[in-house]
């Protein structure tokens, strides 16, 4: 969740069996999003932004009236087993809480 799990203006869904695209759901509370990505299911109503390495996506997140920008540097997958799933904390390294989307 970003920028923090109290406040999430975007939250990491997962990527792509390919790992060519990222998946992330938009706050409600945010009214605009501009720049790279593609929104779901319109542009005017953006539930969830589907982005690629390298895109960068702009956030006005309406109830502090200030804007969050987000650049999607890289997609890594890492398979993570019961023992490291219990060991992350919010603290742990976002590639270790990735979960992979299937197709579809």
């Amino acid at each position: 969740m970003l920028p923090t799990e109290g406040k999430p203006v975007v939250t990491f869904m997962g990527a792509s069996e390919d790992g060519d695209q990222a998946l992330f759901l938009v706050s409600r509370d945010v009214d605009s999003v501009k720049g790279d990505g593609r929104c779901v299911p319109n542009h005017s109503s953006c539930q969830y932004l589907v982005m690629k390495p390298g895109d960068k996506a702009n956030f006005h997140y309406a109830p502090n009236g200030k804007r969050y920008n987000l650049v999607l540097v890289d997609v890594h997958a890492v398979e993570v087993d019961d023992k490291l799933r219990k060991r992350v904390t919010g603290d742990a390294q976002p590639q270790a809480k990735m979960h992979l989307l299937g197709p579809g």
